[in-house]
């Protein structure tokens, strides 16, 4: 005798998630549809298939390709306070952060998509400093671009 099949519907609460297709028996596939994300961030939700059963959907945004691109103009200047420097750099499509690496402060600040400078102050005299600049998302990091300067 055998058992009979147990039936379920995919569902989602995620509004972008479009299961395709009724009610399913048994072992089966199913179709979904997602809708385009247009944000640059990434976004996830879930497809119920059967009680305690889930599917996990990870979905890029419309601009995320790849890696951001290499900033540009990345410049490190002295502040009227001659301990203080200021690090800037362009702005890049597609980021979620910049990292700015020191081997002088041996240590790595991550700032904000769409930052454009960060301060650095407390800096050794006599010493050259050099900052590295890269972009990320999720999709990865950028090679990055640098500049030194020499406080006196």
């Amino acid at each position: 005798m055998n058992a009979p099949a147990c039936g379920w519907k995919p569902t989602s609460k995620a509004d972008w998630i479009k299961p395709q297709g009724g009610k399913q028996s048994g072992d089966g596939d199913f179709d979904f549809v997602l809708e385009e994300n247009a944000t640059g961030s990434p976004r996830v939700g879930r497809i119920k298939v059967a009680s305690g059963g889930d599917l996990k959907i990870r979905q890029l945004g419309k601009d995320i390709v790849g890696a951001p691109e290499t900033p540009r103009r990345v410049t490190v200047r002295r502040t009227k306070n001659r301990r203080t420097v200021r690090v800037s750099w362009s702005n890049v499509d597609g980021e979620t952060g910049f990292r700015i690496a020191s081997p002088s402060l041996t240590r790595v600040t991550i700032v904000p998509a769409n930052t454009r400078r960060q301060r650095f102050g407390k800096l050794a005299l006599k010493t050259e400093h050099c900052f590295r600049v890269s972009a990320f998302n999720d999709a990865g990091v950028s090679p990055s671009k640098e500049d030194c300067v020499f406080l006196q």
